[in-house]
């Protein structure tokens, strides 16, 4: 519905742009690049930038044809080297990393009780470490009522919140991976990760991962 009515509004007004520039180009469907080629001058520019192992909402990642081959961006600025390193196996596309770039703390993975784990985790980092919870923040697959924390919204010292604002001292942000594209923290732990669950497959698993600047915690089922 949504590239027909966008159809409609560029015939009407005659819209008409020197640049376009599409972020996240791996999230449209196929049939809205079309109307977005629209709006475009034709002498313009357009640019698409795009991560194909970002792709997890559409089934067919299909980009206009420029005539001309992309550019390929392969230098890594957001993780340490433990978190490059770890990403590797989720990557299809081989990249760098900058020479400069800090080693960081191991990517840490456990087994087991995922609350009784986050329990601990949180502790560690905020109380012990006193890391700031705005700091860190938990991502899932699945909305908060469909994890194990769905009537859990207090982990020991801590409550659990959806909303995107600044936390309290008291308060840590949970949200699904696919909310959080395009986002970053210094801290970012993964709830429930299970490769048996489509939604942590490649792709998902590498979004929700890359998201982790400096320290990523994976806890499984």
């Amino acid at each position: 519905a949504l590239p027909k009515l966008m159809r409609s509004y560029i015939e009407k007004k005659c819209l008409c742009y020197d640049a376009v520039i599409v972020d996240e180009g791996q999230d449209f469907i196929p049939e809205a690049w079309d109307i977005i080629s629209m709006l475009a001058a034709e002498s313009g520019d357009f640019y698409i930038f795009y991560d194909p192992d970002q792709n997890i909402y559409t089934k067919e990642l299909k980009l206009p044809d420029f005539g001309i081959p992309p550019v390929v961006l392969n230098k890594n600025c957001r993780n340490t080297k433990k978190i490059f390193e770890a990403l590797q196996p989720y990557q299809s596309i081989q990249s760098q990393i900058l020479e400069n770039t800090p080693a960081g703390a191991d990517v840490h993975i456990l087994h087991g009780d995922c609350l009784l784990n986050l329990e601990r985790q949180l502790d560690k980092l905020l109380t012990y470490e006193k890391i700031s919870t705005q700091d860190v923040v938990i991502l899932g697959a699945h909305s908060l009522e469909h994890t194990s924390l769905c009537d859990k919204t207090q982990i020991g010292k801590y409550k659990i919140i959806t909303q995107d604002k600044c936390p309290s001292q008291s308060e840590v942000r949970y949200f699904t991976y696919m909310k959080y594209k395009g986002c970053e923290s210094k801290i970012v732990i993964l709830l429930e990760v299970d490769e048996s669950d489509p939604r942590w497959n490649h792709n998902g698993i590498y979004t929700a991962m890359s998201r982790a600047v400096h320290h990523l915690i994976i806890l499984k089922k």
